[in-house]
């Protein structure tokens, strides 16, 4: 495979132009020089996608432009998705959402789809729920574990007390927390300071980090968070 950002650039250009056509050749050729399906999304339609959004943020793109960039984006990843060859189930189940106030959830379906792909069962959240509404859908599937998918640094800073939270409620001791995204600048750190199992900067680095080390978890919190032994997690959680 030749050099990711030729692709990526390639990529970008043909999403900026609106032309799906181009933008699938573009990932065909990467395939076909040798690329795997990893590569694609590692290095060309995961750093595309955060170009798209931060352009947008800086108003560089108008809504327009960039909902039809995005979905081009999209159609391209689910071609790639369908035609690649799936692993077999592995028998670890995994509930992929967005972080709070993040804006854009196309990253974390990629790392839904890929982790589909490799043997995962997948439960995808989407964006916009709230701290209630993922402690439900914990006690109702029991992942193995929870990504919390965050793609701006702002929403970063709002994880700590959510993570706090899960890793305290008695039902789910041995889930495994993690958070992923172009948040994520050095995953070590991550880790440490928002009290995350393991954390990585892209789709392909978190499911590699999940494999390698399905029993890593965090160090204990000091700063215990006592939750009521009544607490329901349909109520709305007080992070006073």
């Amino acid at each position: 495979m030749a050099a990711p950002h030729q692709y990526l650039d390639q990529l970008i250009f043909h999403l900026v132009a609106a032309d799906p056509v181009g933008a699938r050749l573009v990932i065909q050729e990467a395939l076909r020089e040798g690329g795997t399906v990893e590569d694609v999304v590692s290095g060309c339609l995961y750093p595309a996608l955060v170009c798209l959004v931060r352009s947008r943020q800086q108003g560089q793109m108008t809504r327009r432009s960039y909902n039809a960039s995005r979905h081009i984006l999209e159609g391209v990843a689910a071609h790639l998705f369908q035609e690649a060859a799936r692993h077999p189930d592995h028998g670890r189940s995994i509930f992929i959402c967005c972080a709070p106030r993040e804006t854009e959830e196309l990253g974390a379906k990629l790392t839904a789809d890929l982790a589909a792909l490799h043997g995962w069962r997948v439960r995808f959240g989407g964006m916009g729920l709230s701290a209630e509404e993922i402690a439900f859908a914990l006690g109702r599937f029991s992942p193995d574990v929870l990504l919390l998918h965050c793609d701006q640094a702002a929403t970063l800073s709002t994880l700590r007390p959510w993570i706090l939270c899960f890793h305290r409620i008695a039902p789910w001791p041995a889930l495994q927390i993690a958070i992923a995204g172009a948040a994520v600048e050095v995953p070590a750190s991550v880790t440490q300071t928002f009290c995350a199992d393991v954390a990585g900067r892209d789709p392909v680095e978190i499911l590699e980090t999940l494999t390698l080390c399905p029993n890593q978890r965090a160090a204990p919190e000091p700063a215990h968070m006592v939750l009521p032994a009544d607490w329901d997690p349909r109520q709305r959680l007080s992070w006073n």
